[in-house]
């Protein structure tokens, strides 16, 4: 068996045969070792463009494969068709169809399609590989999933479905939690798209088999009808999973599948906001919408579910069902339950995901330091005429007006004494200066506060205050409050300076640290830069007990004729009086160094009188400058210029060309030896790699030698084992056919005499293979039809011999059909199945209609505890279709030999019959593959 291989070392792929020996072969390339895979979807070996790595999962219709895309090199979900379905060309046609038609939608929200293919005999569905958990392993771990993250999640895959209705016209029909991925963002992936069916095309064929009862909690009743589907049906098993994900039980629950499926045939939904409350009104007329048993009243589109979702989202809160989320704050100034708010829309305080348990709004805190300030009442207005003594009318409290910008805290409430006392303290309206100024000092918290009026409570017949009384309050409040902003000023002002103080200290501290570094690196500016002997004392911090230099820039030295030792001590010299200026210290002069010219002119005339002896006049130059680093005096600066030029001349010609020169060869010498040993290494590269193509071209040649070889012995054996079948097959085919025809007549009849007879025949046909693959694999047939065959004709005979038993008074049992009539199944002969149905009256029962197999099968299991029934429920009735060979798998033996047993059945059939009868057969069985090479090997 010849399998692709990746060897990871070269990063190649390679074909190779199964080793006779070990498990490993060698890559053609790089002659690398490489494990041979087990199997051709094991990890290791390569389909397509697509190594397989590991298996994620398996499934009705494959396996699902995590596999790198080597071109891209990412990767990817590779689909591995089962080889049941591999022989249905209209199926292969459908998939190879829908998955193209998958490949071109482009959403966020779909699992994207990648590519589609076939090779040696392996059909394969690569597509987006998404990190994540589907919503099947999610609700097993949250049980229900919250309101809002729900609607978001169908919204999203309403709008994958959107997109593929739109643009290609795609009906997923397989909605469940499984296909429905959240990647590690947070966002939904519907899967499984690319085996989706495309509206229109084989309506027929897509309502029939066990797919359509694949998922029952799920399905759309039109799917279980036989109506043709759009993408409303999926609207539908959205519906049921949105009702699942908000209540954490399906639409639908009872003991098996069929109950389920005529549960969704009714229509009889309980809606979800019975099975949990807490479910808002909006969730629950829009999953009963999406679920409505009749197609035209469902949304009619994705487009108009997600207009309903998005208005929900717009209007619902975060914090879950029936919760408003507040912000926690706390008034400066206020109780410790000032922070919790009130509803905007009045009454009591409004219950936050923030509060603590219990929190009581700040107008229901008891006592002086946690109350608010109440709201008072406007004073009535009182004529002269009327006594004070007569009390005024009771008036309704007046709700403060809105502010935009938050309000000063409140003041402290007035004490119990004051209460008691009759004198009830205003509240001061705030205008639109105050507002500005308290917007001014508020801080962040106060920033977050909403302006909240309290409910005013009804006073009980407040005493009448003349406006002289109310005029003092007011008068004294005003005073309070202005003194209070005055301390406040204060305060800030303290403030302020204490902080410019500390910000000017550390400038300070950093300058000086600055300045120190500077100086000790001889970094500081010419004008600033400290000198000599007091550069040294001021790093050392000893600058106050060096002795005064005699510098003429150094002030308070003494003259250069002065023999007194020692600094002058400027602390004691008298400081002159207030508004005198200070007698200024005369500076020292400098004379120009006689010896310093001296030594310049004996120089220059060296070089003039001798200006071979380059040498000598550089050592002597290097002397002076030792002895002299520095010019003194602006004569000393003039006589040093010309010597200057002449000593640069002199120093460029015998010391700096030389070097340069040495430097530049000694660099052209090593660059040469660099080129050198480059263009070696190239060479060696080249030669290496010379040597390496020489070696593949030989290995290429030696293996295309070898497989000509082996495909000529192949080639010479094939056509000796096709030589020798030739003269067998003629003899040995019509045995096999003989031996499945009276197997089939001996299950139906229980007369064994005929298929004794003809098994027998065929043991004893003299038969001696080759070598070949084909021989081997007709003498294991022979050998297994004559050991095995007996034993199934046992089971078969015992499956037919227990429907037998079903009479109208023993075993029978009801079944619904398609179109909903209700039958009773009284009999089931090999022959012909009798059904009767409400009346009493006798009705054809066909099992060629799939749906009707499919729900007699069903039955048979459930009532008869069948295991399995459907494949020797066809073998019993002759009724041959694509779903036996499917079903066959399930039998060790016919696994095997289902397709050789038919393939000689119908070869037996055909040569027995007529030109009429073969019309017949060919009528009912022409799609079959076995019927198909049945005509093959009559030709």
């Amino acid at each position: 068996m010849v399998m692709k291989i990746y060897c990871e070392k070269c990063k190649k792929v390679f074909e190779a045969e199964k080793p006779e020996e070990g498990n490993q072969v060698s890559c053609t390339f790089c002659k690398e070792k490489v494990d041979f895979p087990e199997s051709p979807t094991s990890p290791g070996a390569v389909i397509g463009d697509f190594l397989i790595e590991k298996e994620i999962s398996k499934g009705g219709m494959g396996e699902v494969y995590l596999a790198r895309q080597l071109s891209l090199d990412r990767p990817v979900a590779l689909k591995v068709l089962q080889a049941k379905f591999l022989n249905d060309k209209e199926y292969v046609e459908s998939f190879f169809r829908e998955a193209r038609a998958a490949g071109r939608i482009s959403h966020p929200n779909v699992v994207q399609a990648y590519a589609v293919g076939e090779e040696n005999g392996i059909f394969y569905f690569a597509m987006e590989y998404i990190r994540g958990k589907t919503m099947k392993e999610i609700l097993k771990q949250e049980k229900t999933i919250e309101f809002r993250k729900a609607a978001k999640i169908i919204r999203e895959v309403a709008s994958a479905l959107e997109c593929a209705w739109r643009d290609e016209k795609l009906v997923h029909q397989d909605i469940k939690p499984d296909n429905i991925m959240l990647d590690a963002n947070g966002f939904a992936k519907l899967a499984d798209l690319g085996l989706a069916r495309v509206a229109g095309i084989n309506d027929k064929e897509a309502c029939e088999g066990d797919e359509v009862l694949g998922t029952p909690q799920y399905i759309s009743p039109e799917q279980l009808t036989g109506i043709p589907t759009d993408v409303r049906s999926d609207i539908y098993s959205l519906g049921a999973t949105f009702y699942q994900f908000v209540t954490g039980r399906f639409p639908y629950v009872a003991d098996s599948a069929e109950e389920i499926a005529k549960m969704h045939v009714a229509g009889n939904l309980q809606p979800p906001k019975e099975v949990n409350p807490e479910l808002p009104d909006e969730l629950n007329t829009i999953i009963m919408k999406m679920m409505a048993r009749n197609i035209e009243d469902r949304y009619q589109t994705p487009a108009t579910l997600i207009k309903a979702l998005d208005l929900y989202l717009q209007n619902s809160v975060h914090a879950g069902a029936g919760a408003v989320p507040q912000l926690k704050f706390r008034l400066p100034g206020a109780g410790q339950n000032a922070g919790a708010p009130r509803t905007p829309f009045g009454g009591g305080a409004a219950k936050t995901p923030f509060a603590a348990a219990g929190a009581r709004t700040p107008f229901a805190a008891r006592g002086p330091a946690a109350a608010m300030p109440k709201a008072n009442p406007p004073k009535p207005a009182v004529p002269s005429a009327v006594p004070k003594a007569v009390p005024p009318k009771a008036v309704t409290p007046v709700v403060a007006p809105k502010v935009a910008a938050p309000v000063a805290a409140p003041k402290p409430a007035p004490s119990v004494a004051a209460e008691s006392s009759g004198k009830v303290t205003d509240v001061k309206k705030l205008d639109d200066k105050e507002v500005k100024k308290n917007n001014e000092k508020k801080s962040d918290d106060d920033a977050l506060a909403l302006k909240v009026v309290p409910k005013a409570e009804k006073p009980a017949a407040p005493p009448v205050e003349t406006p002289e009384e109310s005029g003092k309050g007011k008068k004294k409040e005003k005073k309070k409050k202005e003194k209070e902003d005055g301390e406040r000023n204060i305060g800030k002002t303290v403030m302020m300076a204490i902080g410019t103080l500390i910000m000017l200290l550390i400038t300070l501290g950093c300058l000086g640290g600055a300045f120190y570094f500077l100086a000790a690196g001889n970094k500081l500016p010419s004008a600033i830069q400290p000198y000599g002997d007091k550069l040294v004392a001021m790093i050392q911090g000893k600058e106050n007990k060096l002795p005064t230099l005699n510098l003429p820039s150094d002030p308070g030295q003494r003259k250069p004729d002065d023999k007194t030792a020692g600094p002058v001590d400027l602390s004691k010299t008298p400081k002159p009086a207030e508004g005198q200026k200070p007698e200024e210290q005369p500076k020292p002069k400098i004379e120009t160094r006689r010896e310093y010219l001296a030594a310049i002119d004996k120089l220059m005339e060296r070089i003039r009188s001798n200006p071979d002896d380059r040498v000598g006049f550089l050592e002597e130059s290097d002397r002076f400058f030792r002895q002299f680093p520095n010019f003194q005096t602006p004569e000393e600066e003039t006589a040093l210029r010309p010597f200057l030029n002449a000593f640069h001349r002199v120093d460029e010609v015998a010391r700096v060309a030389p070097a340069r020169a040495a430097a530049h060869a000694e660099f052209t010498t090593a660059l040469g030896k660099r080129h050198a040993a480059a263009e070696a290494a190239e060479r060696e590269l080249a030669e290496k790699q010379e040597r390496e193509r020489q070696q593949r071209e030989q290995a290429e040649a030696e293996r295309k030698r070898l497989a000509e070889e082996k495909a000529k012995r192949d080639a010479e054996a094939k056509a000796v084992a096709a030589k020798r079948l030739a003269e067998v097959m003629p003899k040995l085919r019509p045995l096999f056919g003989k031996v499945a025809n009276s197997f089939l007549v001996a299950a139906r009849t229980g007369n064994t005499i005929g298929f004794n007879r003809d098994l027998s025949e065929l043991r004893m046909f003299p038969f001696v293979p080759g070598e070949s693959a084909e021989e081997m694999r007709i003498l294991n047939q022979l050998n297994t039809f004559g050991s095995d065959l007996p034993n199934e004709l046992k089971n078969l005979r015992a499956f037919v011999e227990r429907l037998g038993k079903i009479t109208p008074d023993n075993d029978s049992f009801s079944i619904e059909m398609p179109n909903r009539d209700l039958l009773t199944i009284t009999g089931v002969k090999p022959d012909s199945i009798t059904a009767v149905d409400g009346l009493g009256k006798q009705v054809p029962f066909d099992l060629s209609d799939s749906r009707v197999r499919t729900i007699f099968i069903q039955r048979l299991e459930r009532r008869l505890k069948l295991q399995k029934p459907g494949f020797y429920l066809d073998m019993m009735t002759g009724n041959f279709t694509p779903e036996t060979e499917r079903e066959a798998a399930d039998h060790a033996f016919w696994k095997t030999y289902y397709k050789p047993f038919m393939t000689a059945y119908f070869f037996d059939r055909l040569t027995a019959a007529d030109a009429a009868a073969k019309t017949a057969l060919e009528k009912r069985y022409g799609k079959l593959p076995e019927f198909q090479a049945a005509l093959e090997a009559m030709k």
